[in-house]
């Protein structure tokens, strides 16, 4: 008496070639990775972020270049607000 039938035995094979594809195509990279994508989107978000500061920088328009940044900090948790250098920082690290 047979414990796998045919139907069984071509249903194992088939899903163990299809396992053995898909993880052929993520070890060849072909498959999307979320860190690949959240990467993409961090890098989109930094470069849209220096074009309007440089844009604002030019114009003097240093209250909307807050508000933007507070903005970009409160909607987008994995930035990181820094402290930008003042002027008697910069001064003290160029004297020293």
């Amino acid at each position: 008496m047979r414990f796998l039938t045919p139907k069984l035995q071509l249903t194992l094979g088939l899903i163990g070639i299809l396992s053995m594809v898909l993880q052929a195509a993520f070890l060849a990279g072909l498959l999307p990775s979320s860190e690949n994508s959240e990467r993409a989107k961090r890098a989109e978000l930094a470069e849209s972020i220096a074009i309007s500061t440089s844009l604002m920088i030019q114009n003097q328009q240093h209250s909307a270049l807050q508000s933007l940044i507070r903005q970009s900090t409160e909607r987008n948790n994995s930035i990181i607000p820094s402290k930008a250098p003042t002027r008697k920082s910069r001064t003290e690290l160029c004297n020293s």
